[in-house]
């Protein structure tokens, strides 16, 4: 495995615990419907390394800055116009999560965050890049963010279902997930820009026609725009990083019991709330509020009666894959990475969860061991 960066700084690390992570929860492809949730699941391991395996997709957001949310109380009605910006991480390799990142601000703070430093992601050095999303943690005030983190079994199993989602579509999905999130905790955002997937003015049209509620947001969708404005790189840089991190600390598991999957909207004045993993389902619809709450109090119950007996089935041998060797840039193209996957491959049960399993390169490699069947 590569060598582990540091972690966060102190401050960075201690705002971290005190954020309110979100989880979009099981959905129609692109409905998002979130409810709040019992406080007592372990946060996700955004930003530091994972402490339990990604086998599931979810979201991690800070507070709302106060700067964002601030209310004129002689004019009530008028809120602080908000800027917002999109990027991703690790759309192309054949290893770990697909990663969407957003970060916001008041309009009239966009001079500060050119000072600051932020930029394109990919231009900068992990060490910088560490340092500015420390910087993105520590200015809780007036900055705010998120991130999707896709695992690689999620994004694998829409592309191969029966009636197949994309990865584009997927993608369209996690940006919505992110905006949605982050207006319906009350931000005025009147500014967006994105880094495209595609044509930018098919996808301006594709994002904006799921926010009908807000036709006064102004919309920008380009390429290289984490390279244009510093609010995208500040959202590339929260991507990068997190995606960084998972790898690096990829932990894998032969089993982990499947816990329910639920929605969660945390609130500042929640105080600390805690996430769940979500096991995205495109196939089903959300079912309503009431059952949600509903299982989550017999779920609450019967974790409390079986406190004693009750085990969770999940069993990490990060140890067994300790000689695996290089993962390489996890690019199909990287030697590195191609050898990773023949070595890794088992010809019954596949590769471990940290492999899109849907890329060509991975396909290929299976049908390359498909048994020959004679007469």
């Amino acid at each position: 495995m590569p060598s582990k960066k540091k972690n966060i700084s102190a401050p960075a690390a201690k705002k971290q615990k005190t954020a309110a992570p979100v989880v979009d929860d099981v959905h129609d492809f692109l409905d998002v419907q979130q409810d709040q949730l019992f406080d007592d699941i372990p946060l996700p391991p955004i930003p530091s390394e994972p402490t339990d395996p990604i086998t599931s997709s979810y979201t991690y957001a800070s507070l709302v800055p106060s700067s964002c949310s601030y209310i004129d109380p002689s004019n009530p009605t008028v809120k602080v116009p908000c800027v917002l910006g999109v990027d991703e991480a690790g759309r192309g390799p054949v290893l770990g999560p697909l990663v969407y990142g957003i970060a916001y601000c008041p309009l009239s703070y966009q001079e500060d965050m050119k000072a600051i430093g932020f930029a394109d992601s990919k231009a900068l050095t992990a060490d910088r890049r560490d340092t500015l999303l420390s910087a993105l943690i520590d200015d809780s005030s007036h900055l705010g963010w998120a991130v999707r983190v896709m695992s690689p079994q999620d994004i694998s199993a829409g592309m191969l279902r029966r009636r197949p989602i994309n990865l584009n579509a997927q993608s369209s999905q996690a940006t919505v997930t992110l905006i949605a999130a982050v207006l319906e905790s009350g931000v005025d955002v009147t500014e967006i820009y994105v880094d495209t997937v595609g044509d930018p003015k098919s996808y301006s049209r594709l994002l904006s026609s799921h926010f009908p509620r807000h036709p006064h947001i102004k919309w920008t969708v380009t390429s290289k725009a984490d390279a244009i404005y510093p609010i995208v790189g500040a959202a590339s840089i929260a991507a990068k990083v997190t995606r960084d991190r998972c790898i690096e600390g990829w932990r894998y598991a032969v089993h982990l019991h499947k816990r329910k999957t639920v929605g969660l909207n945390g609130g500042e004045s929640q105080g600390l709330t805690r996430v769940l993993e979500d096991s995205t389902n495109y196939n089903n619809p959300a079912p309503a509020l009431e059952q949600y709450q509903q299982e989550d109090s017999q779920a609450e119950m019967m974790k409390r009666k079986s406190a004693d007996t009750h085990t969770r089935a999940d069993v990490d041998v990060g140890n067994v894959w300790s000689n695996m060797g290089t993962l390489g840039s996890g690019y199909p193209g990287d030697p590195n990475t191609v050898a990773f996957l023949k070595r890794t491959l088992d010809p019954v049960f596949g590769w471990p969860g940290i492999v899109r399993f849907s890329w060509a390169t991975a396909k290929t490699m299976l049908d390359e061991k498909k048994p020959l069947h004679l007469g």
